[in-house]
């Protein structure tokens, strides 16, 4: 019987190895010692003892019956007549025949069997229970008490993201809303759903997780119960060390006594001679004896809990004294093995000691890990004000720029109008200017018909001075011809007057030369006025004409400018316009999105002010607790600050594209925390398949096992049919305990009361086709697991396409502040070529006045007439004021111009600061979400391989 190995039954093993949590999903070693430990102890719960089998608590968790305590019942009367035999008030053994005597000998051996198997196997419990396995329940202890922390911190998280995404949820209606009444895209509205969908998924995995985590509180809640049962066992113990001592002596004694009387039957078989010389060796073995007697009796007083067994040991040591006197070498023997035993049993209880200081001192750590842990708690709540404080401050100062924001709309409104009055001012004077310059030129039309009158005047003179002298040449020469004909005549008549002195005749003739003469001079005199006339009118007229050729060039070149000015003018009054009515529609602009954020934070408002009333009656609801209502405050205080955060996201709506960054962020990062969960269920499910695998091969082993022993346990028919049965209940227990583990790992619906699952003692058929079914869930669970892994893949994938798009939409933003600058520098280069145009201008304006000053001086000087000296003062006068008041002008156009370039560069300036700013914190972005997808695709990629192993053969 020494070959025989014993383990515990599976029930006993697992109420040893389990921990104050249970047996976890991840405890594995807890789960393959049941496995192990399911066909190895086929005869073992045989020969227990009924003490033992007879404890509550034992029964409880074991589950089944042995045969054990049947057989201690049916040999305990025997047991007892025997004790009772050779235990009589004289001490002295009865005479018996020697086929009584071998009768009680073969009694005493086969209670002796019983009793070495019942020491044999309370020995491997106790060695089952020593302090390492005592210390491996107190770290798996201590582990479970950590994973039930961190099942408590993930269900603050997953309750914190649940309401998150109700937060986001709300604000993407309010939004979608908002958008549809003011106008959509298509593709803003499929990202809408696109958001909204996804924030359903991840509502009801959310609830999925938040289902499982009740489940393993309720879990942990059981755990805990074993844990007491766990300390109870360890108090437990010290009885059963008790009992084992008890065991021990009284195998001790019949070994003695079947010892004693093998050696009595020897000794009547051979010589009866010896009896003096055994007497004699027995005297001095009497007083060794003694002494260990008083050894025993000095070790058994440290041992106040068994003082009874100890006066029963003496009694019947006493007893044992008076048989010694036949057979002192057997008691010697019995003494020293007693001698052993003690020393043993006190070695145990040192160990126990150890045991149970081991255990106090594990506890202390328990109690300090929760001292620390409460104490990061309260840091964590002191964190959790300060980031509302500072988040109050963020939302303050928020606020604030908002307000700066409007106020320097308002400055910018009340610029363009004053840079719009000015236009019109502008534009007015030099309207006035055109309308001065156009009478200007009607009053040179009507000089210059003036003059055009003039010379047609002269040229009429000049026409009638002609006429006159034809006319008088013709008289002239009509009186010639008279005189000749009347002379002729006279002759004629007169002859005598032919005899007129050659005197007369000649001074006749000399008078009518002289008379000629005259008549030339004058003539020529007259010739000389008239061309003397002629050339003065034509000077006059060619001076003239040159004047109204000057005249119509000024005024062309003045009307081409005017009409080039009034063109400026009015692109720049449409400019303007266009300005202001832009202005005016981004200002209609901003007031709507004012009103709809100033809507929303009223709605959000409302919504925190719901929130914190229906969360106060949840509180005062759970005030019972305090460790749920430190709970509860934590959640509050999380949704508070959420709430808080959405009032800043709504606040921040002016910047909306940095919004959806940002929202596009915490999406990242709750599928992250949803990537990491899902990892986690994926490496329990992996758990959980080597867990079927290892229980498959040992459930060949141990059935090839079980075909050995029963071959071997076939002599024994009643032993066969109770290790038969036995078997059967085991494997009935085993396969239960596994249904019962997949059903807690599919959890949901499937987890179902023990009571209502089916047995496979009742219909194994039904019970096996319903584990294969149980399978079949599992294994379409872990493709649906792969199905969700793929669909998260391309939510990150399209969610860094959408951050991608507006990442390009952003840099088109910048290109546009880069051609706002370039036009605004063309235009200050523009302003500057105009500005010194009108230098030009001015200076033309000079050299014209110059023109006219000296046209004027040479006017007074050639012509006496008051008139027109004086209208080209006038006009002298007015083009001086209008010089002064075009250089007046155009000084303060410079300084109006030089102050809009100076507005122009500061805003170029901060324009380029602003665009500096915007790229850096894009690239900034940019990096950390390609941080953010590198990450997820390297957790994706971990997720295919484990998926990858899972699903290989």
């Amino acid at each position: 019987m020494d070959n025989i190995r014993w383990t515990a039954s599976p029930e006993q093993s697992l109420m040893l190895r389990q921990g104050p949590q249970g047996l976890d999903e991840d405890d594995e070693e807890g789960e393959e010692s049941r496995l192990e430990l399911t066909f190895d102890a086929l005869d073992a719960d045989i020969h227990l003892d009924n003490s033992v089998r007879s404890n509550p608590r034992m029964n409880a968790h074991s589950g089944h019956a042995s045969s054990a305590g049947m057989t201690d019942m049916s040999e305990g009367p025997r047991t007892q007549k025997t004790i009772d035999r050779w235990s009589a008030s004289t001490g002295k053994p009865a005479t018996m025949t020697l086929k009584e005597q071998e009768k009680v000998i073969d009694e005493l051996k086969k209670e002796s069997f019983s009793l070495k198997l019942k020491v044999y196997f309370l020995e491997d419990r106790l060695a089952k229970m020593s302090p390492e396995h005592v210390d491996q329940a107190l770290n798996e202890n201590v582990e479970m008490k950590v994973k039930l922390q961190k099942m408590h911190s993930e269900l603050k998280q997953y309750k914190r993201l649940l309401v998150e995404a109700h937060a986001a949820i709300e604000a993407l209606q309010a939004q979608k809303n908002c958008d549809l009444q003011h106008g959509m895209t298509e593709e803003q509205e499929e990202d809408y759903r696109n958001a909204i969908t996804e924030t359903l998924d991840l509502k009801e995995s959310l609830k999925q997780l938040s289902d499982r985590i009740s489940a393993l509180e309720e879990e942990a809640k059981i755990k805990d119960l074993e844990l007491e049962d766990l300390h109870s066992r360890l108090g437990e113990l010290d009885s059963q060390a008790n009992t084992i001592e008890d065991l021990r002596d009284l195998t001790g004694k019949y070994e003695s006594q079947i010892a004693k009387l093998q050696d009595r039957l020897a000794e009547y078989e051979q010589n009866e001679s010896r009896m003096m010389e055994k007497s004699r060796v027995d005297e001095g073995w009497e007083a060794r004896c003694r002494e260990l007697d008083q050894d025993l009796g000095a070790s058994l007083e440290h041992r106040s809990g068994l003082e009874n067994e100890v006066a029963l040991t003496r009694r019947e040591n006493a007893e044992l004294n008076h048989q010694l006197e036949l057979h002192r070498d057997e008691l010697s023997k019995a003494r020293i093995d007693s001698a052993e035993l003690s020393h043993q049993l006190e070695e145990e209880k040192e160990q126990m000691r150890k045991v149970q200081d081991m255990h106090a001192n594990d506890m202390r750590t328990l109690s300090d890990r929760w001292t620390l842990d409460r104490q990061q708690l309260r840091e964590q709540l002191s964190d959790m004000d300060v980031d509302m404080e500072e988040l109050r401050q963020a939302n303050e100062h928020l606020e604030a720029q908002a307000q700066d924001l409007l106020a320097w709309r308002n400055e910018d409104a009340a610029r363009h109008d004053q840079e719009l009055a000015d236009l019109v001012a502008e534009l007015e004077d030099k309207a006035v200017e055109l309308d001065q310059m156009r009478k200007e030129l009607d009053g040179m039309d009507d000089v210059l018909k003036e003059k055009d009158t003039k010379i047609s005047d002269l040229q009429d003179k000049i026409d009638l001075l002609e006429r006159m002298r034809r006319d008088n040449d013709a008289v002239h020469e009509e009186v010639i011809a008279t005189l000749r004909s009347k002379m002729q005549a006279e002759l004629a008549v007169n002859p005598d007057v032919a005899s007129v002195p050659l005197h007369d005749f000649q001074q006749m003739s000399e008078e009518l030369a002289l008379i000629e003469e005259r008549n030339h001079r004058l003539e020529s005199q007259l010739r000389m006025e008239i061309d003397q006339r002629i050339a003065i009118e034509s000077s006059t007229r060619d001076r003239e004409s040159n004047g109204l050729d000057r005249w119509r060039d000024e005024r062309d070149q003045l009307e081409r400018n005017y009409e080039d000015i009034l063109h400026d003018m009015q692109d720049k009054l449409t400019t303007a316009s266009e300005q202001i009515s832009e202005l005016n529609n981004e200002l209609d602009e901003r007031d709507s999105q004012l009103r709809y954020y100033k809507d929303q934070l009223n709605l959000a408002s409302k919504q925190s002010k719901e929130v914190e009333e229906r969360y106060e009656e949840m509180e005062l609801r759970l005030n019972s607790d305090l460790e749920a209502t430190t709970a509860e405050l934590l959640d509050i205080r999380q949704e508070f600050e959420q709430i808080r955060a959405s009032r800043v996201e709504k606040s921040d709506l002016l910047h909306s594209r940095s919004n959806e960054v940002d929202r596009l962020n915490v999406k990242t990062r709750r599928l992250n925390d949803t990537m990491a969960a899902l990892e986690g269920e994926k490496e329990q499910l992996e758990t959980d398949l080597r867990d079927r695998k290892t229980t498959i091969a040992m459930l060949k082993s141990r059935l090839a096992e079980l075909e050995l022993q029963i071959s071997k346990n076939q002599r024994d028919e009643d032993t066969s049919s109770e290790t038969s049965k036995s078997d059967l209940v085991e494997r009935n227990s085993l396969l239960l305990t596994v249904l019962q583990h997949l059903e807690s790992i599919l959890g949901g619906d499937s987890r179902l009361d023990s009571n209502m699952l089916p047995k496979p003692s009742a219909n194994f058929v039904y019970f096996s086709n319903h584990l294969i079914s149980r399978l079949k869930s599992l294994s379409k669970l872990f493709i649906l697991f792969e199905k969700k892994g793929k669909e998260l893949e391309d939510k990150s994938t399209g969610q860094l396409i959408h951050l991608k798009k507006q990442l390009d939409l952003k840099l088109k933003q910048m290109d546009r502040f880069e051609t706002i600058v370039r036009n605004a520098a063309d235009r200050q280069r523009k302003w500057r070529e105009q500005l010194v145009y009108k230098q030009k201008e001015n200076e033309e304006l000079q050299v014209k006045l110059q023109l006219f000053a000296r046209t004027i001086a040479e006017l007074k000087a050639r012509s006496g007439s008051s008139e027109r000296a004086q209208d080209y003062e006038v006009r002298y006068k007015q083009a001086e004021r209008k010089l002064q008041l075009e250089k007046s002008r155009a000084v303060d156009a410079e300084e109006r111009w030089n102050a809009r370039l100076r507005e122009l560069e500061r805003r170029t300036r901060e324009a380029e600061e602003r665009v500096l700013r915007e790229r850096q914190g894009a690239k900034e972005k940019l990096a950390a979400l390609q941080d953010v997808n590198v990450s997820a695709q390297k957790t994706i990629e971990n997720l295919q391989r484990k998926i990858d192993q899972l699903m290989r053969p």
